[in-house]
């Protein structure tokens, strides 16, 4: 509901109230106790917020705002509210972040500590009030303004009960931005007009038909653009042709070569072969479909043949790009596709801050700094940082401090180097865990970031990322506006390099370097558009119907068998027992480790034993230990407002206290996560709405590893097994449409699957599109990661794969791979499900700005970008489409057919029905039927 009000002065000014009604069940909302406190969580919320504040369910709402206006105030007025608990309870507190990293890769070294209540933050919790939302910024949804409001419906009550807010209505009063309707403006710009008419107006297929129209649209345009650059002072860039001139307009483009290049020199290094002539194949599929596609090349972009996109550039990726903002604003594109491998078109590795920050700490720890007067202490792991080649910056400014190879730095002049040991004394050429930071204090004093092979990332956004005010600007370089070298830098608050971070077009990459495996690449996207062209059998739609979930566990399952030595105390992840007691040596704790401990007598008996921190002989139970020497209880006693808080302070040692010598002695005991795996609780929580949503992806299969803390009833919900090899191997020869992966990855590995098992799969025609919630399966600066081999398989494999080019974060990528696959109620094209990923910009203060930036470098997709899914067995299916408003007859898979008003539309199954009712056949995709 909208309601105006007069403005003070003149109707420019006038105000808006937007209102919106939310309605909350108590029934989402479930409570679990836990050894730290009791855990909440709610459905489609997320329970996340800072380290150390209270673990409250929140969400980002978008509220659509007027035209032009940007949000100013929120008021809020709760209606109906249900207590939750009747006894005060501890809450427990938000932990750090995790990361989906590989136990064998060297940065799983990266331990977070367990993070404690904060006194302050609870007290904030507790005197919020009735207050459960707030204004958190704005942002544009395509042409609409959006409010986005927080929400936590929990809340604490006075007497420290948890209270549900059933109801809450939000009125947020807006008014007319300058700034907003710049935005809008080049938004406006970034469309194509046939876009902007598609998706803004009503029966667009008469405006994509006039031709008086479309040259008004045009000129509306032009108008757009010269306002845009009096505004920003930014001139539009004008080339010289050189000896190709390419299309006035063009929906898709692709770039290609026929040859690899090295890109600091910008020169061929190997002759391919024509590798054109294949993606030409691609793009004349397209233009039969009613897209205005083009094919450029890099060595046309390079030698000039379309204006000078050298002069200024630093590399190939520079001078790619420059060609992509000329091109693609003048022409219109929607779609882009990257014909080839990173030795071809090579990708701009960008600073992922994320990762590698340093912050201010005691020196007995590792990776953390402290000011010593006049010069920077550091201490590292030096599986992590501290190579020569590694860059090492300041985070306040992103200033590079350089290594110092020769000792020459001091106060005035910055650098580091290694030192021998904690004195920071004796400079050393070795790398050692002391590194000594000079320089100014001004320049050191600060936290510091380290880039290396880990957080700088491989992007194709550079290549998406074409239009906004930081970027064209003279005598800088796109995404690098300190001038230093490295691209994309920013922190929580700033964005140093004035990256816009959103896709202007929609990129996906080819990740071939041979004209086999461009033809298999193409082959697929052919075999999986033209599946209904021609006559198949019922039973050959059916795969439109399956989909396919895998997770293996994000949590730690840790055996601590006896120690065959017997030693006291025990080596790690050993055990020893006495006559009362079995002590227990576990070199992993929480929050990296679980805290349920289970004793198995074999491998199918076992027992779960109680946590009791006043555990002895005759009191059964089991708590963490001070040390190997001291038994007694390991806790951390916290006096808050209503309640006194006992939790446990995790140590390396735990004690295990019981009467029966069968507990004391079992084969081994387990630690892991109590209750069911989050891998599997975000799958099934994906499975319920993609089913809901999507009625007609009926058969489900599941692969688990953690299937035994499943209840019966989500057991039988439908087909399930146990993740194995080979139970994968099966269930992808079958064919499923989508696959859904979760699990620890690096380049090579995801819930079993890897490039060996990828080679294996005979499910030929049958492709399936694959996202992939893991670490690096699309390292596509490795040669090969399983992502691009799971395209280049000629024997089937997927026909699409979005995956990250390096670690991603445990939960933020559950939240994308749901934005991914639900974008399907509103696009059908596989990029635009892609660029959803840039509404985590919007996440709640659960992830640091830094990993939500992350997501936006990360993940990529392998496949053609214009590729329209399939979201049933219709689609899947050929049939004819006429428009009765101007009689023309479309092939369903017309791009034309989505840019018609659904009242035009007549459907016949056959061709000649709709020839033989008097429709025409379209210029494009029935070509050789156009009469008119």
């Amino acid at each position: 509901m909208v309601k105006e009000t007069a403005g003070k002065a003149t109707p420019a000014s006038v105000t808006r109230t937007t209102e919106k009604t939310l309605l909350f069940r108590k029934s989402d909302v479930l409570l679990k106790p836990t050894l730290f406190g009791i855990s909440l969580s709610m459905k489609d919320f997320e329970t996340r917020g800072e380290p150390g504040e209270p673990a409250l369910p929140r969400k980002i709402i978008r509220v659509a705002l007027p035209k032009g206006h940007s949000a100013r105030k929120l008021s809020q007025k709760t209606g109906s509210t249900v207590l939750l608990n009747h006894t005060p309870e501890p809450l427990s507190c938000i932990q750090e972040p995790s990361l989906g990293t590989n136990p064998e890769l060297p940065y799983s070294r990266i331990k977070r500590t367990l993070v404690r209540p904060d006194r302050e933050k609870y007290q904030a919790a507790f005197t919020m009030g009735k207050k459960v939302c707030r204004l958190a910024g704005q942002e544009m949804m395509g042409l609409i303004p959006c409010a986005l409001v927080e929400i936590w419906p929990v809340r604490f009550t006075r007497e420290g009960l948890l209270e549900l807010v059933e109801e809450v209505t939000l009125k947020i009063v807006s008014e007319p931005s300058k700034e907003i309707a710049r935005q809008e403006k080049e938004t406006l710009l970034r469309l194509s007009p046939k876009t902007i008419v598609r998706r803004h107006v009503i029966a667009n297929d008469l405006v994509i038909n006039n031709a008086l129209v479309q040259k008004e649209l045009k000129r509306n345009i032009a108008t757009l653009q010269r306002s845009l650059e009096k505004e920003t002072g930014l001139k539009k860039k004008t080339f010289k042709a050189n000896s190709i001139k390419p299309p006035s307009e063009c929906d898709y483009l692709i770039l290609t070569d026929n040859n690899k290049w090295d890109p600091a020199t910008m020169q061929p290094t190997s002759l391919i072969g024509d590798m054109v002539g294949e993606f030409v194949r691609l793009a004349n599929w397209k233009k039969s479909r009613g897209l205005r596609t083009y094919v450029a090349t890099v060595k046309n972009i390079v030698d000039g043949k379309y204006g000078d996109f050298k002069t200024g550039a630093r590399d190939l990726q520079e001078v790619i790009r420059n060609f992509l903002q000329w091109f693609c604003r003048s022409r219109g594109v929607e779609y882009l596709l990257l014909g080839g491998d990173v030795s071809m078109i090579p990708a701009r590795q960008v600073a992922g801050a994320a990762w590698g920050q340093i912050g201010f700490g005691s020196l007995d720890k590792k990776n953390v700094i402290e000011w010593k007067g006049t010069y920077m202490g550091m201490h590292i792991d030096t599986g992590d940082f501290g190579q020569s080649t590694h860059i090492l910056t300041n985070y306040d400014t992103g200033r590079i401090i350089p290594f110092d190879s020769a000792g020459t730095s001091n106060t005035t002049t910055a650098g580091w180097y290694h030192t021998t040991d904690s004195t920071f004394t004796t400079r050393t050429a070795a790398n050692t865990e002391w590194v000594r930071i000079n320089g100014p204090s001004a320049q050191i004093n600060a936290k510091m970031v380290w880039y290396t092979n880990m957080n700088l990332i491989p992007t194709d956004l550079y290549y998406a990322s074409l239009y906004g005010s930081g970027y064209s600007v003279a005598g800088k370089h796109d995404w690098d506006q300190l001038d230093n070298g490295l691209y994309g830098q920013h922190n929580a608050t700033n964005n140093f390099d004035m990256v816009n971070y959103q896709a202007d077009v929609s990129v996906g990459r080819a990740p071939v370097e041979s004209i086999a495996e461009a033809q298999t690449f193409i082959d697929k996207i052919l075999e999986y558009e033209k599946w209904g062209s021609t006559p198949r059998p019922d039973s050959d739609y059916d795969r439109f119907r399956r989909m396919l979930f895998a997770a293996a566990t994000w949590g730690k399952y840790i055996r601590i068998e006896r120690d065959p030595a017997g030693s006291d105390p025990p080596a790690n992840n050993k055990y020893t027992s006495s006559g009362e007691h079995a002590l227990l040596h576990c070199d992993t704790l929480p929050p990296d480790a679980g805290s349920q401990l289970t004793c198995y007598f074999s491998d199918q008996y076992y027992r779960l034993l109680n946590y009791n921190s006043g555990a002895k002989h005759n009191h059964p139970g089991w708590y963490y230990a001070k040390s190997g020497n001291d038994l007694s209880p390991s806790v951390t006693v916290w006096d808050f407002f209503f309640f006194s808080w006992e939790f446990p302070k995790p140590t390396a040692w735990i004690a295990v206290w019981d009467g029966n010598p069968d507990v004391l002695n079992p084969m081994y005991y387990a630690l892991d996560f109590p209750d069911l795996d989050s891998s599997i609780t975000e799958q099934e929580a994906l499975r319920e709405k993609m089913q809901t949503t999507f009625p007609e992806i009926s058969q489900i299969e599941r692969l688990y590893t953690d299937e035994a803390d499943m209840n019966p009833a989500e057991v039988a919900e439908t087909w399930l097994r146990h993740l194995t090899s080979e139970n994968l191997t099966d269930a992808l020869n079958r064919g499923p449409h989508f696959v859904s992966m979760t699990g620890h990855g690096n380049s090579d590995w995801c819930a079993y699957l890897c490039t060996a098992l990828v080679n294996g799969l005979i499910n030929g025609p049958n492709t399936f599109i694959l996202y992939a919630d893991s670490c690096m399966t699309g390292m596509f600066d490795v040669n090969d990661c399983v992502a691009e081999a799971s395209l280049k398989h000629p024997g089937g494999a997927a026909v699409a794969y979005v995956g990250n080019s390096r670690f991603s974060w445990i939960g933020t990528g559950a939240l994308y791979r749901e934005l991914f696959f639900t974008r399907l109620q509103t696009v059908r094209h596989i990029g635009e499900m892609n660029d959803s990923r840039f509404e985590l910009l919007a996440g709640t203060t659960g992830w640091t700005r830094e990993s939500r930036i992350w997501y936006c470098f990360v993940p990529h997709l392998f496949g053609d970008p214009e590729m329209p899914v399939y979201r049933n067995i219709a689609e899947a299916k050929n049939y004819y489409i006429g428009n009765w408003n101007t009689y023309e007859l479309h092939d369903c898979r017309c791009q034309w057919v989505e840019r018609m008003s659904l009242k035009h539309k007549v459907y016949f199954e056959k061709l000649q029905m709709g020839l033989n009712a008097g429709y025409d056949g379209c210029g494009f995709c029935l070509k050789k039927h156009h009469t008119c």
